[in-house]
């Protein structure tokens, strides 16, 4: 029963993970049948990460194919990120703890986004990343979030906070392989 109105009666669904039919019975009566239509909010179902680390380094990019999103890298890394959603967004973002936004790209199938930036120390004293092809200059150590929202207008909930880290960019090592002890 409701609450002071005389017939009327409450029903509250807790948490209702699919769609479904109902109809409203009373006595010997019936209702037309009703649609309850659940809809999910968009979740990143997976993100991976090319590291194209600086040109002086001598290496080929590094994939990783499924990243937790962290992010950690020698200071002038262009990061390549690549996500896939759980269904077709409207706009997907990078947002840093810093407040700074950056918008991805989507892909043809509106479930795939992508972005590019350079990872580069806290400004200071540091120059400016050489040029690289990407605008987008993120300072480490910080932190982001993937904000997403789907065609409907839904935006994923309570989204996960991810690291951007600087590596220590190390000097080479040399090993004589051969010959051998002799």
């Amino acid at each position: 029963p409701g609450d002071g109105a005389p017939g009327l009666f409450r029903f509250t669904v807790p948490q209702a993970m699919h769609s479904f039919d109902f109809r409203i019975a009373a006595g010997d009566d019936e209702s037309k049948a009703y649609r309850v239509e659940v809809v999910k909010r968009p979740q990143v179902e997976q993100i991976a990460v090319t590291y194209t680390l600086p040109a002086y380094t001598g290496r080929d990019p590094q994939e990783v194919a499924e990243s937790d999103g962290d992010v950690s890298a020698i200071a002038g890394t262009t990061v390549e990120m690549t996500i896939k959603t759980s269904k077709p967004l409207r706009e997907a973002t990078l947002v840093t703890d810093s407040q700074r936004v950056f918008a991805l790209t989507p892909g043809a199938d509106g479930q795939t986004w992508k972005c590019a930036f350079v990872v580069w120390p806290t400004a200071g004293n540091s120059p400016s990343p050489a040029k690289s092809g990407i605008a987008t200059r993120i300072d480490a150590p910080a932190r982001y979030q993937l904000r997403l929202q789907d065609t409907d207008g839904y935006e994923n909930l309570d989204p996960l906070w991810h690291s951007i880290s600087l590596a220590k960019d190390l000097p080479p090592t040399v090993a004589i392989v051969e010959p051998g002890r002799d």
